[in-house]
């Protein structure tokens, strides 16, 4: 008599969910334990005055807030998440320990990872475990992944929800079953990435009328209802959040739009010709993943969702690129799709190397990629402009600390998401045009210092500098208004710290002498910067005389 066959054998839960779990404890270990703690440098002023020191405010009750929050244009809900991690720090008592700075970092760096392994599931999803593994690969190798992943600018978490949504996006090709659930949560995560980041919303219309072209009368009405839904569920979210916060009635994303694109005041922070994001941003942001993205456009016969894929970069690029501000990060919430069209053609380049018995060709490029990658990330993760966060750090642990003035450009440092310590500070203000009616161009405080230093100093500060009295006359009011200006300059005074940057020395350092003031903090910051007034190290002096 014979056997039946066997049916079959199919692997446990446990090995089919090997792979996710190695992916997820692979992105988790490397963005927790190597990328947060090694990415001490400075990038943006975003990273800390638009979330770190709007929660420090809110949570301990003292700090700084930029123009943004005091006109209600930005949304509270960024900086809530790091209320939470420095309220639970506080009750816990490591306020004053080093994870208080360290804690944002790691809970960003969970996001990172999460960006990670949706990147890893969504390609695997659309082509296949072998390219999956690429895609993961693509996306922890990234240089700008590692350099600002971890970073706790809006643009960061904006890129993790990003990944998450188009995970759960019923994309072409994909399975059909339990489409309506995954597209409601694919849509509900997107819809806080645009309350977020408002510019958010490009990606989506573009994934959404891709959506709506391959969809019946009856399937389009759901979608449509779907995104009101979520979008209105979103907003009533967002308005409670920040009215909360603001203590009135506040609808943030429409103040955003007012003022940055209704009446252009982002453009006072810069502005870029038409061709930036082709001819710099994205050639840097994308990296050495460029050409394999650009492959994976061109091959012969693509598959619908790598068709989407390159629609959903071009059409955002373009429409940031007539956006007069323009910045790397903004187009950080591509990668995701790159990293999965990179995976692509990495893996088809694997086989092809392996068909044609060329494997060391392919692995001497893998090789560059990751170094290449690397060398970039760690200079400008551990070198480039880190003396303006070491000062920091040094201040923070500084006994005599009564008080610290800093001669930069704005924001040029954080602040008490660093320092923790209720001291008054002071620093040259960036105020953008808000009411400028005069016929005079408008210039803001810093225009005005770098303009003319010593002139600032005479008219601005207080003739009495420690032991010195300095050869001025003291400024006879607290307030001072500026020629030609709307706006007063409250009267400067000289702390026990002073803050500076080397390029300032030659205008600062005479007034010191005879002061009782002295040169005690010199430290590296860059090797080279596109900003005259930020080049050289950062400079403190100190007044070492006992009042």
């Amino acid at each position: 008599m014979t056997r039946p066959p066997r049916p079959p054998r199919t692997p446990p839960p446990i090995a089919k969910r090997a792979p996710i779990i190695f992916a997820a404890a692979l992105a988790t270990a490397f963005r927790v334990f190597v990328a947060a703690p090694s990415v001490v440098t400075f990038f943006s002023p975003d990273e800390y005055w638009q979330s770190l020191e709007v929660a420090h405010h809110a949570v301990f009750g003292y700090g700084a807030l930029t123009w943004e929050w005091t006109h209600r244009i930005r949304g509270f809900m960024h900086p809530l998440l790091f209320a939470a991690v420095y309220k639970a720090l506080s009750v816990m008592g490591l306020d004053n320990s080093a994870l208080f700075i360290l804690a944002p970092k790691i809970l960003q760096a969970m996001f990172a990872a999460a960006a990670d392994v949706s990147v890893y599931l969504l390609a695997k999803r659309l082509y296949g475990p072998g390219p999956a593994r690429w895609a993961l690969f693509a996306s922890l190798v990234s240089f700008f992944n590692f350099f600002c992943a971890t970073r706790t600018f809006s643009n960061s978490i904006e890129t993790s929800l990003t990944s998450l949504a188009l995970l759960f996006w019923p994309w072409p090709g994909t399975s059909s079953e339990g489409v309506a659930r995954r597209e409601l949560l694919s849509l509900s995560i997107a819809a806080f990435a645009c309350i977020l980041r408002p510019t958010n919303v490009v990606i989506w219309l573009v994934m959404g009328t891709d959506r709506l072209a391959r969809l019946n009368w009856m399937g389009r009405t759901s979608l449509i209802s779907r995104a009101i839904a979520v979008s209105i569920l979103a907003v009533a979210i967002s308005v409670a959040v920040d009215s909360a916060y603001y203590g009135e009635w506040t609808l943030a994303p429409l103040n955003f739009f007012y003022f940055n694109v209704a009446r252009d005041i982002a453009t006072f922070y810069g502005s870029n010709p038409w061709h930036w994001y082709l001819s710099q941003g994205v050639p840097l942001v994308f990296f050495t993943h460029t050409p394999f993205v650009v492959w994976a456009a061109f091959a012969p016969n693509p598959p619908d969702s790598t068709r989407i894929a390159t629609r959903l970069v071009v059409a955002t690029v373009a429409v940031y690129s007539a956006l007069p501000h323009k910045e790397f990060r903004f187009v950080m919430p591509l990668l995701p799709v790159v990293c999965v069209e990179a995976g692509r053609a990495l893996h088809a380049w694997r086989v092809d190397a392996a068909e044609r018995r060329r494997p060391r060709f392919f692995w001497t490029a893998i090789g560059f990629t990751v170094l290449l990658n690397a060398l970039a990330g760690l200079y400008l993760g551990l070198v480039h402009q880190r003396g303006v966060t070491d000062v920091m750090h040094w201040l923070r642990n500084e006994r005599s600390l009564g008080g610290v003035l800093f001669l930069m450009p704005c924001h040029s440092t954080p602040l008490y998401s660093y320092l923790h310590r209720n001291v008054p500070t002071r620093y040259i203000t960036c105020h953008p045009p808000l009411s400028h009616s005069l016929a005079t161009p408008y210039l803001d405080e810093s225009d005005i210092f770098y303009k003319d230093p010593r002139k600032f100093f005479e008219s601005y500060f207080s003739n009495q500098l420690g032991n010195r009295t300095l050869p001025w006359p003291d400024p006879p009011n607290s307030t001072l208004y500026v020629d030609g200006q709307e706006y007063a300059i409250e009267k400067y005074f000289w702390p026990s710290h002073v803050v500076l940057f080397e390029a300032l020395l030659n205008d600062v350092a005479p007034l010191f002498e005879g002061s009782g003031y002295a040169q005690c903090l010199s430290l590296f910051n860059s090797h080279f910067h596109d900003d005259w007034r930020r080049k050289g190290n950062v400079v403190v002096f100190c007044d070492e005389q006992p009042r």
